[in-house]
């Protein structure tokens, strides 16, 4: 902090002999404060929407394959001898 006279003091021609006395603050170290902060919100910022975008983006791939499960009708499961057999009406054709 620098401590000065007032440039004006001189040309008024007091003749009271008090000087006045200002102080002056150097915002140097504050403004980089500022800047620095001002760069972590903005990157923070941006690493929020990119998770934002990522979760929006798996919640609508849930949403389709849930849609996707409801049009595809009866899930059935056949036992593991039965994979590669046919049905045709009530008999069973073997594979081939």
């Amino acid at each position: 902090m620098a401590i000065g006279k007032l440039p004006d003091d001189e040309a008024v021609g007091d003749d009271g002999g008090g000087e006045s006395i200002f102080a002056e603050i150097n915002i140097t170290p504050l403004t980089d404060v500022f800047l620095v902060l001002l760069i972590i919100f903005m990157v923070s910022a941006l690493a929020v929407q990119v998770e934002a975008r990522r979760e929006k983006k798996k919640v609508k791939q849930d949403q389709e394959q849930v849609e996707i499960e409801k049009k595809s009708g009866l899930k059935v499961n056949l036992p593991s001898g039965a994979a590669g057999a046919k049905w045709w009406r009530p008999r069973l054709i073997p594979p081939e």
